[in-house]
């Protein structure tokens, strides 16, 4: 959620105020989850724990797949944006942001400038968040079965919902 503000600062700074809105009960939840599970970890900690492989953050390939993403979600936008107005943006984006919440967010950075109200862009850019956590929470459960699964799910799905629930307050 931090990053996800931060880069929004940085590219759609007119829907930051709003999304940050929308999107800090969804922090606070996924904050608290991560600090019960690393609390739980240290208690639990075994001396056989195998590392965590990294990957290249500076790989070529996932740099040139957000690049077409964009471009393909810039011109989507713009299009949909002028024939179905800011409800077919939202679903533009929120498609794109299933997977990639960056590329809604770069998106929405790339509109000329009073093209959305600062609300509308906050809301617009809640239905990606939204959706990638529900997404990842799915991921989680397909991939490691319900069991394993669901303690990872959980709080991705509170977070999503304590974000949706902000939604009056905007």
């Amino acid at each position: 959620f931090l990053r996800v503000m931060a880069l929004t600062g940085l590219l759609a700074p007119f829907a930051l105020p709003v999304l940050a809105m929308l999107t800090v009960p969804g922090l606070l939840v996924s904050t608290a989850f991560a600090a019960w599970h690393m609390l739980r970890a240290r208690r639990e900690a075994s001396p056989t724990s195998e590392p965590v492989l990294i990957r290249n953050p500076f790989s070529l390939g996932p740099a040139l797949l957000l690049m077409a993403l964009v471009m393909v979600m810039t011109l989507a936008a713009r299009w949909v944006l002028e024939r179905f107005g800011d409800a077919g943006l939202a679903v533009v984006l929120a498609i794109s942001g299933s997977i990639d919440v960056d590329s809604a967010i770069i998106t929405m950075g790339g509109l000329p400038p009073g093209t959305l109200t600062p609300r509308i862009a906050g809301l617009v850019l809640l239905a990606p968040v939204a959706i990638n956590s529900l997404f990842k929470a799915g991921v989680a459960v397909g991939i490691a079965g319900w069991t394993r699964g669901w303690p990872s799910a959980l709080p991705l799905v509170l977070s999503a919902l304590a974000c949706l629930a902000a939604i009056p307050l905007a």
